[in-house]
């Protein structure tokens, strides 16, 4: 089975978040003795590593390698009160550009079975962390301490909704509530006043809350450099009662659910898997089957063959694949002459065309002509126009014939795109990722030409 994932998120800084996500770790513990409890913080601080952390050593790794591939059992150290966790890591905030909103899923989905609960806490701030650690959640813990913290409460519900398990794994819990505060009016304490907001913006709140404590905050601070446990250094204080109240309601959710988050999104990546599959299959199954030069057959039986360059009819939407050595002997013979094949010329400028992109169109001064005129255009890797030459050799109205069915009148205004594509895996000329990055190449390409 999954691990049930928490997430414990606030935008706002000071309400309380890092205590409630570790200390909730230890109750759900004590409650649970036989399930797996891992917790690890995406903050910049080492709260979790001074509370759980058993004699000085320095773990395995720390959450920044839950981005790079490494799976979480790899990570863990076991802690105190028998709760496992991931070193924090200071130096995080260097790895925002290169990760995505799914990757700490991709390494998840990746982890041990045999369930148990996994905690997160985040940073006061919706950043790619954050949004990470929402988008795996079964449950999103939102703690709020005033109506400013609450207010903010919606932009993670947005994401949730959006990106994540959707609004109905999202919860309320006021935390840091100063029972010493009232009202007059129809909110007679803070408590009612938080609840009664997050209810009337249609939000969802764990019975009970989390109250503001002397003691509690004082385990914060000893001369160990240590943080202690609500759960063994304050258990005089309501907090004990309001946490066990709040970790008993969650074993409850946990034992309801049976479809776990992570489960869900390993099932709809199978399915796009799939769906790409079929699309590529589809695509292979349109492209014209033979090298537009030689003839010689090139796709066979939803199968590639090991070829150098892909083309595709701009307006037209024909594709298909070129050898390397026909293409090349084109390019080098019509429009780029050099010498005889094996000169070091031609060597030279056969290795230079692997990177640019090439396009064949016929010249507009010739289409009223009987003799046409085929225009070759040379553009570097960012779309950008190095050189231009013209032919009437019979080779290159050959080529735009075969990738036009026949018919060169059908070239219109469009042109035959070329690139180099890898042999030993030509279909990633296919992949959507690909078709992208030649639209936008293609759009550079027409301002150029027209």
């Amino acid at each position: 089975m999954d691990p049930y994932i928490i997430t414990v998120a606030s935008e706002k800084g000071g309400v309380g978040k890092t205590t409630l996500a570790t200390n909730l770790a230890i109750y759900l513990k004590a409650l649970a003795e036989d399930l797996p409890v891992t917790l690890f913080s995406f903050d910049n601080h080492f709260s979790v590593d001074k509370m759980f952390r058993i004699g000085t050593g320095s773990g395995h790794g720390t959450v920044a390698e839950l981005f790079t591939g490494r799976r979480i059992e790899e990570l863990t150290e076991l802690g105190q009160n028998g709760v496992e966790f991931i070193p924090s890591n200071r130096q995080l905030s260097t790895l925002r550009d290169m990760i995505t909103g799914d990757l700490l899923a991709r390494t998840l989905q990746q982890s041990r079975g045999g369930g148990g609960i996994i905690i997160i806490d985040t940073r006061p701030d919706l950043d790619i962390f954050t949004q990470n650690a929402l988008h795996v959640a079964d449950r999103i813990i939102i703690p709020v301490k005033d109506t400013a913290s609450l207010e903010n409460s919606r932009y993670i519900v947005d994401f949730a909704t959006t990106h994540g398990g959707g609004r109905k794994t999202v919860r309320i819990l006021p935390c840091l509530v100063d029972a010493r505060i009232h009202f007059e009016g129809p909110f007679k304490n803070a408590l009612q006043l938080l609840r009664g907001y997050a209810i009337n913006r249609g939000y969802r709140c764990y019975e009970g809350h989390i109250s503001k404590s002397s003691k509690v905050e004082s385990l914060n601070t000893n001369p160990e450099g240590r943080i202690f446990p609500v759960i063994h250094h304050a258990r005089n204080t309501d907090v004990h009662l309001q946490f066990a109240h709040l970790a008993r309601q969650i074993i409850v959710d946990i034992k309801d659910t049976s479809e776990r988050r992570i489960g869900q999104l390993r099932l709809a990546e199978e399915e796009q898997h799939l769906r790409r599959d079929h699309a590529l299959q589809q695509r292979i199954g349109d492209l014209v089957p033979i090298c537009p030069l030689c003839s010689e057959k090139i796709v066979d039986d939803g199968a590639i063959a090991a070829v150098g360059y892909f083309w595709v009819a701009h307006h037209e939407q024909i594709s298909g694949y070129a050898h390397d050595d026909c293409l090349a002997s084109l390019l080098s013979q019509t429009f780029y002459p050099t010498s005889h094949p094996g000169d070091a010329l031609r060597e030279l400028f056969h290795e230079t065309t692997r990177r640019d992109h090439f396009v064949l169109q016929r010249t507009q001064r010739s289409r009223n002509y009987p003799q046409q005129e085929i225009a070759c255009y040379r553009f570097d890797p960012a779309g950008r126009l190095l050189s231009q030459r013209t032919t009437e050799d019979a080779t290159a109205q050959q080529w735009l014939r075969h990738c036009f069915g026949g018919n060169l009148e059908r070239v219109a205004d469009g042109f035959i795109y070329i690139s180099h594509c890898d042999a030993d895996l030509p279909e990633e000329a296919l992949y959507p990722e690909a078709e992208r990055a030649r639209r936008e190449l293609f759009t550079r390409i027409e301002t150029q030409l027209l």
